[in-house]
């Protein structure tokens, strides 16, 4: 199920008509969604570039969106959304040096800090050293350092995890 929230995470509607609805999400990487939607007035009026888009019990922002009339009259909406940490490449959160020792919650947290994220669960415990020497996203840096550690990363909403290893060990 899609809910649409406005930007203080208020649900405003449930999208109940969602077309060809795809998630893609791959390790330490791209995590997206885009769906289409049948277009009424309650679509209409909570599709914005500010709406935030729930599925799963996780965040996405609206990246674009598309309102098209299709050759039999009826009205769609296609939705390209990113998941929300992509805030992290927010200009306003760069960095232009950075180094933190300490455990890896420490470090992350000194990443993180300022950008309304938090830290969730840390699998790794042995103290490190990350640094960056030149002006980098916040995203960035995060991946850069869950490569470091050689762990995956979960989000859940603007909680920040990084485990050894996410799912299921055995073969599928």
């Amino acid at each position: 199920m899609i809910k649409i929230l406005n930007s203080n995470f208020e649900r405003q509607a449930i999208l109940k008509e969602v077309i060809n609805p795809n998630r893609f999400e791959e390790l330490n990487g791209e995590n997206t969604l885009t769906f289409s939607a049948i277009l009424d007035e309650k679509t209409s009026t909570y599709i914005d570039e500010n709406a935030v888009i729930e599925l799963d019990d996780d965040y996405f922002d609206i990246a674009c969106y598309k309102k098209n009339q299709n050759e039999d009259g009826t009205l769609t909406v296609d939705v390209e959304a990113e998941h929300i940490s992509y805030r992290l490449n927010n200009p306003d959160y760069d960095i232009e040096y950075f180094a933190s020792t300490g455990s890896p919650a420490t470090v992350l947290s000194a990443i993180l800090s300022g950008t309304g994220f938090t830290v969730g669960t840390i699998e790794f415990s042995d103290n490190v050293t990350y640094s960056a020497q030149e002006k980098k996203s916040r995203r960035m840096m995060l991946m850069e350092f869950i490569a470091f550690l050689g762990g995956e990363v979960d989000f859940e909403k603007t909680t920040v995890s990084i485990l050894q290893h996410r799912g299921s060990e055995d073969p599928k």
